[in-house]
Order: C-alpha cells, then structure tokens, then sequence
C-alpha cells in the first residue's frame, strides 16, 4: 500500500527572490492532502541578500504545515539541494523552485505515484506561467527546444516509465526521490547548476541519468503538476544564446574526462555548424536561429572542456 511513503519533505532552495518565493510558500501552504500524509516544507537559502528569512519566518507563522529555514553559504543550486537533502526528514524528497506555483494536489499526486514501491523517482508537467504575453515566435514553440530551455516540460496524460537515456524526461522544478535514492547514488554534483548569477547547467539531468544508470525506476506522472513563471526578460532571443552556450559548457562537465582533451572532430564540427550558422542568416533561411543555437552548444563544450583541464 506503500503507508510508509506518506511523509514528504518538499525542498525549495532560494537565492535574492524573496517575492517570488512567498508565492511558493502560498501554494506549499495550501497543498490538498488526504489522511495520513505528513509534509513538511524546507527553505534553503543560498546566500541570499534580500528579505528571504523575514518572507520564510512570516510564512512558517501562519502554515499549517511546518516550515524550516536554512542558510547555505557555499554559492551554487546543488551545494543548496544537498543541504536540503542532508536535513529533510521525509521519506520522499520533493524538489521544486521559487519561481514555481505548484497545483493545490501537487504533494497529494506524488505521494500516490510512490505508493507503487517500486518508483525510486517521480517528475511530473512544468507548464508556464506568463508574466507578460510572449512573443508570437515563442508562444508557438510549445513543447518544442524553446520551451524546454524555459523548463516547460508536458508528456501528455500518460504515466510513463523512463526506459532510456534522457536529457528532458524529467525537470529540477517538479522532481521528487525516495530518501534513500542519494544513500544508493550520491548527492547532486556541485560542479554542475546554477552557482548565484553563473548560469550552469546539467545538474537534474545528470543525477537522473544516474539513478537510471544504477538500474533504479523513474516515473513521469502528468498528474503533479507545477506553473513556472516566465518574466519579461526571459522572452527574448539573447536570453537563449546564452542559455545555449552555458549548456555546452555544462555538458562539457557533464561528460566528464572524455571532454578533457579537445578532439580535433569536436572543433571541426564546432567550424562547420559556425559557418552552417553564418551563410543561413546570409541567406536569411528560416532557420537561421536554430542553427545560431546549435553552433552556440558546441561552442560552448569547447569552452566548458578548456575550463576542466
């Protein structure tokens, strides 16, 4: 009947988004569970300037639900994630951000999926939540490359089992594992994630692509389901050359020692799609920006494996 997975500690690791977050902590506070089902709530604040322990303290006064606020030091999403881990008491660690509106059954939803003791992890929809109306060349992206580097993430209505190798199965903003998951595997790897304003990549997709590695279940539910706010500033062409780029450096270190040494094939194939890049916009093809962003990840693997030597 799984019983014993009804305690959940969701985790929610912050930095300089204190408004942001209050929104969070409202929709943690308001989660629909039925009998039995114990949560808990755990704000991590990495290294934060603003008012984020004032907004966490005034939230925890009026919960029904227990909030614990912790201060990690060490810049970097992951360092904050295993301070999370470390302190949780759940027996499922449910992840999501402060920029995320999690539905009111979000907790109630993943507590039913790892009721099938079997499930060692559980993803589930990321869908948006504008913050102003997006650009007609976006919004007609659903579920295509843009959304996904928008952490917008929908498999449909089905349940599905993980069954290969994949980089958008499931996302860091609606996430949850088994306790024992990180005993069996490790923590998140610090070198990878966003670290303050460096905006690095990889970290979810790396510790799921372990977990599936060492032969555990990973399940994708569209029942949890979470809203991720997309501001202004995230809806513009700019924001995903860099994105790109700094996921070539991610998947630079991602890759581990195979990316030290640079190949000559890596560079050549960073050349030609460059060039592949510059005649499309020469010839204003239509995809002329696709093929900017697939230059821009190669080119940043070159830099992200310059970095790890």
């Amino acid at each position: 009947m799984g019983i014993h997975m009804q305690k959940i500690s969701a985790i929610v690791c912050t930095y300089n988004r204190c408004e942001s977050l209050r929104d969070t902590l409202q929709a943690l506070r308001d989660q629909v569970v039925g009998d039995g089902v114990q949560l808990d709530i755990i704000v991590v604040d990495n290294n934060s300037t603003d008012q984020t322990k004032r907004v966490v303290e005034e939230a925890a006064i009026v919960s029904v639900w227990p909030i614990r606020y912790l201060f990690e030091p060490q810049q970097g999403l992951c360092y904050a994630r295993n301070q999370g881990i470390r302190e949780a008491r759940g027996d499922v660690l449910a992840f999501t951000d402060d920029d995320v509106i999690p539905e009111s059954n979000w907790v109630q939803a993943l507590v039913d999926t790892f009721a099938n003791d079997h499930i060692d992890c559980v993803g589930g929809k990321v869908l948006p939540m504008w913050l102003s109306a997006p650009p007609a060349w976006l919004a007609a992206d659903r579920g295509g490359d843009l959304w996904g580097m928008l952490a917008m993430l929908d498999h449909d209505q089905e349940i599905r089992l993980m069954d290969r190798p994949s980089q958008n199965f499931i996302f860091g903003a609606n996430m949850a594992f088994r306790a024992k998951v990180f005993h069996d595997v490790g923590m998140f790897r610090t070198d990878l994630g966003p670290k303050g304003h460096v905006a690095l990549r990889g970290d979810d997709t790396e510790i799921v692509d372990r977990i599936f590695q060492a032969g555990k279940r990973i399940v994708y539910t569209p029942h949890a389901v979470v809203r991720h706010k997309v501001p202004a500033e995230r809806m513009n062409k700019a924001y995903f050359r860099q994105w790109k780029f700094h996921a070539g450096r991610s998947l630079a270190r991602f890759s581990g020692v195979q990316d030290r040494h640079l190949s000559i094939w890596a560079i050549r194939e960073c050349v030609t799609s460059g060039a592949q890049a510059l005649v499309a916009y020469c010839c204003l093809q239509p995809d002329r920006y696709a093929k900017e962003l697939a230059f821009l990840v190669r080119f940043g693997r070159i830099i992200g494996s310059l970095e790890s030597r």
